[in-house]
């Protein structure tokens, strides 16, 4: 077996003895680069997007997906190389013994195709002449055993930030990305939830895909279905699909070579205009939080203890300033100060309803955390749970029967919102603080 292994590697290294003498011997490869690539048998290596190789890429046996840019050349022996529709090859694409898979939109800017050992030799000078068979046995080939992957158990959840799951991984769990890009190339035995960022999937998905407002991309296995909301979708050569592609108000791009063994359905019109309207009512609703615990999260935090603790006051002052502004306003317009009062009082109002709605937001994320037991510390993420929660709920309006639950759960949130805000004076008074008088005499506690 080692004689095996030890002949089996020295071919390798004579083919690419042979190879990198033609790289350098014709004109057209002769080129001076900075660096080179050489992946080996049993090697999994990714070019990213943004990364670029100032020379040659030459596997060895092992396993590339390009999504970057290569300066020289790409040469495959015993290998693999798969070629994404960001990917370019500034010279030639060959393989000897191996496999180059290309997208539609990668780009060759030299040849492409395969070169035989026969043709090798001519290059070289070599013989055409066969040779005599040996007598010598020839031990068995040892069989090549995969490279093991490393198996990460739990989900996965990314606010802002890219999130990559690399070929030889295995995420056991669901992964989840709030406005950050997803880009799986292992396998992820869970679903995959995008929220505004793009997705590019080159591996293998067990569950489903489900993406609102980002573009999606779908290159290798998805075991459960696709679902898009507004952003584009791409099933580029090879890929499949074994549930259903459902896609609200974005175009498909399908190649021909692309499977999906479920039914197709695209909603554009009137279901595709909601579908629109909700996604990016979501991602408003989303960005809105972001700003409010950015900028406030104390006052956040003050609003949201206070209708914890007097849920019956904040709505009593939710009502009463609801229901008493438009008379204010009406007074206000029979003075002279109308005109400054009025503007004065709505922007007080619609800060204290944005401010109350993140405060809400922040209630409902730590109920559902609390309930699901989950460990989630940020502020900002407990926000967004309560917001999505919220929009979640907002989906019932497709069935005009229950459209009347989201109109309802809205006017509860905006009545706690504004009473919690106005109950502490936008946030500045914390909770527990309260006004005493006595005689002749005021103090706050």
């Amino acid at each position: 077996m080692k004689l095996t292994r030890t002949a089996n590697r020295l071919n390798r290294i004579a083919l690419f003895a042979v190879l990198a003498s033609i790289l350098l011997t014709c004109s057209v490869y002769a080129r001076d680069y900075d660096q080179a690539v050489i992946v080996e048998a049993d090697e999994a290596f990714t070019l990213k997007q943004d990364e670029i190789i100032q020379g040659d890429l030459i596997v060895m046996g092992g396993k590339v997906h390009v999504l970057g840019e290569v300066e020289g050349n790409l040469v495959v022996v015993d290998g693999k190389a798969t070629l994404a529709d960001s990917a370019r090859i500034e010279g030639d694409a060959l393989t000897v013994r191996g496999i180059i898979q290309k997208a539609p939109e990668a780009t060759v800017v030299g040849e492409e195709g395969k070169v035989s050992a026969e043709e090798i030799a001519k290059l070289t000078g070599g013989s055409d002449a066969p040779k005599e068979p040996t007598t010598e046995p020839v031990e068995p080939a040892e069989p090549v055993t995969p490279a093991a992957k490393v198996e990460r158990r739990g989900d996965l959840t990314n606010f802002g930030s890219p999130i990559d799951v690399p070929p030889d991984e295995i995420r056991i769990g669901d992964v989840v990305s709030m406005g950050g890009p997803v880009n799986i190339e292992g396998e992820v035995r869970g679903d995959v939830v995008s929220m505004g960022g793009p997705v590019d999937i080159q591996g293998d998905v067990r569950g489903d895909v489900v993406s609102f407002g980002g573009p999606v991309t779908i290159g290798g296995d998805v075991r459960g279905d696709v679902v898009t909301f507004g952003g584009p979708t791409s099933l580029q050569a090879g890929s499949r699909v074994h549930g259903r592609l459902m896609t609200f108000g974005g175009p498909v791009d399908r190649h021909h070579d692309a499977t999906v063994i479920g039914e197709i359905r695209s909603f554009w019109g009137l279901p595709g205009l909601r579908a629109w309207s909700w996604t990016w009512g979501t991602i408003s609703a989303l960005l809105i939080t972001l700003f409010v615990i950015l900028l406030a999260p104390q006052a956040t935090q003050v609003v949201a203890d206070r209708i914890v603790e007097r849920p019956w006051e904040a709505t009593i002052h939710g009502v009463l300033t609801l229901l008493l502004f438009l008379p204010v306003c009406v007074l206000l317009a029979i003075t002279c100060v109308g005109l400054i009062g009025i503007p004065i009082l709505f922007v007080l109002l619609v800060l204290a309803g944005i401010l109350g709605s993140v405060a809400v937001h922040l209630i409902l994320g730590r109920k559902v955390t609390a309930v699901l037991g989950w460990s989630v510390t940020s502020i900002f993420g407990l926000a967004v749970i309560g917001a999505l929660l919220l929009r979640a709920i907002d989906l019932l309006e497709i069935a005009s029967f229950l459209a009347i639950i989201p109109a309802l759960v809205g006017l509860c949130v905006l009545v706690l919102g504004v009473g919690g805000a106005v109950m502490t004076r936008l946030g500045t008074r914390p909770a527990g603080t309260s006004i005493r008088s006595t005689a002749g005499r005021v103090s706050a506690a």
